[in-house]
């Protein structure tokens, strides 16, 4: 519907030639500076601009007044960079643009009737001729002409977001391009809002983005921001909140003032401000007119220990500094990067201001205004208007915030555009296609748009229509050699269009000090103090960032600086003392005074006891019948036999670790191998005195390929394959310590192997063992009756 009622109201001005666009929109008369409403200049394609070297605008009256001269060289840098791009032979060859600049007088109204005006003109376009043939533009009177109309091939502007915001709303709805140089509101980043506005400016969202780092890098979570109640200010404020929140940065402090403020209005912010010892850090969102007002209700109250943050629109802060740089130590400021364009300022050097009445006639006025000529004459005074035009030049040349290389970038992004559009070369365009032409060709052509502009910018445009996001973070500290304070650069913030979701913050931290203290710390902006490992957060009043800090309950412990939550320890480990971490739950070993161990030991020394009794009754005995008749050598061998099994009791008594479950192996098969070779060699020598003719007899003696062989040595053959057995045990599979968790308190150790291959291996040497010695015993079942086997 509202697209609707601005067709209309275009339809009507098209077909009514007679009537003042301005005069029909406003109801106002013609006056006699309706000449300084725009400048205009013929071309094959007309690039328009919304301009402000007005920047304010009286309502009652209906005029604008207040020229600036930075304003009038922002609009010279239009007329710069058109003129540099006609003479350039790579960029649109063969095709001339010329210009239309309408003031806006700072205003949204003033924004959406010149806009208006350029929906009309691309309606309607000035009749002009075409060539089939590649020509030079200053000539066009060849042969095969056809006619087509100068339309407007987009807009550069405007400045403010309020103006831009007024104009992209009508040329969004008519397919036109506009390109600003200094509106950086997110909303204008609404592409099913505003389908065809671009900018050559960061986004306010990356300018939030910056400052939620910058917080961020310096664990600021607890921060104050006071913004000016205007589409710069609340804008900015309102993006910074949404990214602050999202990042857990609170803002228990958000104070706004309007912009016809009053000395109340920042009596009662810097009070609140004084009363919150807690919040350090202060983002100030509004232009150096208004921090001054702010700074000097803070100076006069004695505001001390506070870091501001500012904007954009604080520029690089000098003129802030030299009154106030002691409520600004520390301070830091997100600016964007200026180019100093010596091409540019040369151009400016030798511009002659006579000649620039019918390009500039804002420039022309001012000048004559300062000379006290309200009259315009026929023979201005050239040699004074000279004059001061230079000193005006010279005092402005340390105005760093009059950003013509944003504009010149954006008018080199409807060049390059309409360069796209054309389908041109580094050659020719082709100039049949102007009659084709259509002002969304511009729009499509923008979109994914990357050059490197006569600024040395690298200008980018993504397909979302959003550009680079650049800005310089400045630091304020006392310069003993000056003797002043001064903002200086100690990082950058960058977010590449091309890579989405990819910012880059970097500082040096060796160029900040703190409150003229090299050796300060960083300030501390927090609400709550960190909560440290071991302890958790309980939070406060329903904010994301007040709390209390508790200790982790009882085996449970916390990793992290400021956790959330507590986490109990897996099985078989505890938290250490500090319930920071989770640590293994030392093991349990035997201790010589647990009864276990008591009893264990008691036992093996009894039957050591016994064993060493009956070995020294043999000894003691060794001559009667009794014992020469029971073989005192094999009797020795078992009882030493006897006496190393206790060996493996012993090692279980100590601490188990690689070495110990290695020599309990060792001894357990070793000495039972022994006791079973033996008993297996007595046996055999039984066999051998009473039944000599036997079939097992025989196999031994083909086995071991002796008649008669000493019995020790079947005793040392069954230890050696032992002990091959072992070797071969421990070196495929060797013994690991493995962990046994009886309850959430104690944990013991045991042996254990990755295979069961040593285990197989063991116990299937131990089993053929076994099974010889009851082949043997079997066989030797039937001794003579007198035998007697002691």
């Amino acid at each position: 519907m509202i697209q609707l009622y601005l067709y209309m109201i275009v339809i009507i001005v098209a077909i009514t030639p007679n009537v003042s666009l301005k005069n029909y929109l406003l109801g106002t008369r013609r006056s006699q500076s309706d000449q300084l409403t725009h400048s205009s200049n013929d071309g094959d394609l007309i690039v328009g601009g919304l301009i402000s070297p007005h920047t304010a605008y009286n309502q009652s009256s209906k005029t604008c007044y207040k020229l600036t001269f930075s304003s009038l060289k922002r609009t010279q840098s239009i007329l710069y960079a058109i003129e540099r791009i006609n003479q350039d032979k790579q960029l649109l060859p063969n095709i001339k643009l010329g210009y239309d600049l309408r003031d806006t007088c700072g205003t949204a109204n003033l924004a959406s009737i010149q806009s208006l005006y350029f929906i009309t003109k691309s309606l309607n376009g000035n009749s002009q001729t075409c060539s089939d043939q590649t020509v030079n533009t200053s000539s066009l009177g060849v042969r095969s002409k056809r006619s087509y109309s100068s339309k407007i091939a987009g807009i550069v502007g405007a400045q403010r977001t309020k103006e831009s915001f007024a104009a992209a709303t009508l040329l969004s709805s008519f397919d036109i391009a506009q390109v600003s140089y200094g509106s950086t509101s997110r909303i204008l980043g609404d592409k099913s809002r505003f389908k065809t506005f671009f900018r050559t400016v960061p986004s306010d969202v990356y300018q939030a983005q910056a400052m939620v780092d910058i917080l961020k890098y310096f664990h600021w979570n607890y921060v104050a921001l006071i913004a000016v109640d205007d589409g710069y200010g609340e804008l900015l404020a309102s993006t910074f909140s949404s990214v602050a929140f999202q990042s857990g940065i609170c803002i228990p402090i958000y104070r706004t003032f309007p912009l016809k403020w009053t000395q109340e209005h920042m009596q009662q912010i810097i009070q609140q401000l004084r009363r919150s010892s807690q919040v350090k850090v202060i983002l100030l969102f509004c232009t150096t007119t208004d921090a001054k007002a702010l700074l000097q209700e803070a100076l006069q109250q004695h505001l001390k220990g506070k870091i501001f943050i500012g904007s954009d629109a604080w520029g690089y802060g000098r003129g802030l500094v030299d009154k106030y740089g002691s409520i600004l130590d520390g301070a830091l400021l997100v600016s964007l990067p200026t180019k100093n364009l010596t091409d540019f300022n040369n151009y400016l050097k030798h511009l002659n201001v006579c000649q620039i009445k019918q390009s500039n006639p804002w420039l022309f006025q001012y000048l004559q205004q300062l000379l006290n000529d309200t009259q315009v004459i026929n023979e201005p005074n050239c040699t004074a208007m000279q004059l001061l035009y230079r000193h005006l030049l010279h005092q402005d040349s340390q105005n760093i915030l009059a950003y013509e290389d944003l504009v010149v970038d954006a008018v080199y992004a409807v060049a390059h555009a309409i360069h796209r559009s054309l389908a041109c070369n580094h050659v020719t365009c082709p100039r049949h296609n102007l009659i084709h032409f259509k002002s969304m060709d511009v729009v499509k052509a923008l979109y994914n748009l990357t050059f490197q502009s006569i600024t040395s910018n690298l200008v980018q445009i993504d397909s979302h229509g959003h550009s680079h996001g650049q800005y310089l973070i400045l630091h304020n500290k006392f310069d003993p050699e000056s003797n002043q304070y001064k903002f200086k650069t100690v990082g950058q913030w960058e977010y590449y269009a091309i890579h989405q979701n990819e910012s880059k913050l970097t500082i040096n931290d060796s160029l900040i000090t703190w409150y003229r203290h090299p050796q300060m710390s960083i300030p501390i902006s927090q609400c709550s103090q960190d909560c440290q490992p071991g302890q958790h957060r309980q939070y406060l009043k329903d904010m994301s960032c007040c709390w209390k800090c508790l200790p982790c309950p009882m085996y449970s412990i916390s990793n992290a600086t400021n956790s959330h939550l507590c986490y109990t320890c897996d099985v078989g480990m505890m938290p250490n003392p500090n319930q920071s971490q989770c640590i293994l739950i030392d093991i349990t070993h035997l201790a010589i005074s647990d009864p276990l161990a008591i009893s264990l030991i008691t036992i093996i020394i009894t039957n050591m006891i016994c064993v060493i009794v009956v070995w020294s009754i043999f000894v003691k005995y060794q001559h009667t019948p009794i014992v020469r008749a029971s073989n005192s050598l094999f009797i020795n061998y078992l009882l030493t036999g006897t006496l190393l099994m206790h060996i493996t009791p012993i090692l279980l008594i100590l601490p188990i670790t690689s070495l110990t479950c290695t020599l309990i192996y060792i001894s357990f098969l070793t000495s039972l191998a022994y006791v079973m070779a033996v008993v297996l060699a007595k046996t055999h020598l039984l066999i051998k005195i009473f039944f000599p003719t036997s079939r097992l007899n025989k196999i031994m003696k083909t086995t071991l390929r002796r008649k008669n062989i000493p019995q020790f040595t079947i005793v040392g053959i069954i230890i050696a394959l032992a002990v091959g057995v072992e070797v071969v045990a421990l070196t495929i599979d060797p013994f690991k310590i493995q962990r046994y968790v009886y309850n959430n308190h104690q944990v013991y150790a045991y042996c254990t192997c990755n295979t069961l291959f040593g285990f197989g291996l063991t116990l299937g040497f131990l089993l053929i063992l076994n099974a010889i010695c009851i082949i043997f015993a079997y066989r030797a079942r039937k001794l003579p009756q007198n035998f007697n086997e002691a």
